[in-house]
């Protein structure tokens, strides 16, 4: 009896394994997802396919946007030259992908100038804020070795530096099949799509809400640029992300949030004059802003920091 229990759940496993592969292979659109999918989820879906669940389902994910900023400069760069520009956000785009496969991250919305990507989402990462931060540490210095040998080996057609923009948001979204296609559908995608356009508005790199931030605060350089009006939702806060552990433990950062403390305390209290001190000085601290502190001496100085709609 108890062979013939367990044929049969081999049986069940296998007409299981064998469904899933078939679907991929008759639907293109499914299909995309496994590409998109980091090896070590792809692996845990094949050996356990019920375990992805397209009907619908709700999870805290934590979302990330991404794209070259400065991708109209580039495309004008090379408006002579497309297999050139192909070729060249093929290698620049693909790397960044491969640094968010690298941190458990899936991967949608893939273009010639960018992408997006979330945790926790069709599987389980208790740490998805983490791993976020950790691709977009990794994202952040892949740019910055890409632009360095750029500069070292110059090609026929000069390509400027490429300039990154990252937006990352956590919270509550529906998760599964849109369409016919796995995706993810919350408060937070929008969100995150909002703080990576606002890169180019505080002169950072990368930027991430209050709850993200949160989540990973003990293991990356996260800076708070902006918090919102006394008596508003606190989760308004913006934090720049500047690094990993190595850049939070350094003596640099460390005086750069502590002056960002004293600012928002200066400003909470209506000392502008004290506010405007700070500011000065802390413009001539490493990792600081200019663009940050330019846009904070333009608000109105009668009310406390406002964060950016």
């Amino acid at each position: 009896m108890t062979v013939i229990f367990l044929n049969a759940l081999i049986f069940v496993a296998v007409g299981i394994a064998v469904g899933l592969a078939v679907y991929i292979r008759r639907s293109g659109r499914l299909a995309r997802l496994f590409l998109a999918l980091p090896a070590r989820t792809r692996r845990t879906l094949i050996a356990n396919p019920s375990q992805l669940r397209l009907g619908g389902e709700t999870r805290t994910i934590t979302y990330l946007s991404c794209r070259i900023a400065n991708a109209p400069e580039i495309e004008q760069a090379f408006r002579e030259h497309p297999a050139h520009l192909i070729r060249l956000f093929e290698k620049r785009v693909g790397a960044l992908y491969e640094a968010v496969l690298a941190h458990g991250g899936t991967v949608e919305r893939f273009g010639s100038a960018g992408f997006a990507a979330y945790w926790n989402a069709p599987l389980g990462n208790g740490e998805h804020a983490v791993q976020a931060m950790g691709a977009a540490t990794r994202m952040m210095g892949v740019i910055r070795d890409q632009n360095a040998m750029t500069t070292l080996r110059p090609a026929a057609i000069t390509t400027p530096p490429l300039q990154l923009a990252i937006g990352m948001a956590t919270g509550s979204a529906a998760c599964g099949l849109f369409g016919g296609v796995y995706s993810v559908s919350g408060a937070c995608v929008p969100r995150a799509e909002e703080l990576r356009a606002a890169c180019a508005e505080y002169g950072f790199t990368a930027l991430a809400d209050a709850e993200t931030a949160v989540q990973a605060a003990q293991r990356y350089a996260l800076l708070e640029i902006d918090r919102p009006a006394r008596g508003t939702d606190e989760t308004a806060a913006i934090y720049a992300l500047l690094g990993d552990q190595g850049v939070r433990a350094s003596p640099t950062f460390r005086a750069l949030a502590t002056f960002h403390e004293r600012i928002f305390a200066a400003f909470e209290a209506q000392d502008f004059a004290q506010a405007r001190a700070l500011i000065a000085q802390a413009a001539n601290l490493s990792g600081a802003s200019a663009k940050l502190y330019d846009l904070y001496l333009m608000r109105d100085l009668r009310g406390p920091l406002r964060a950016a709609s």
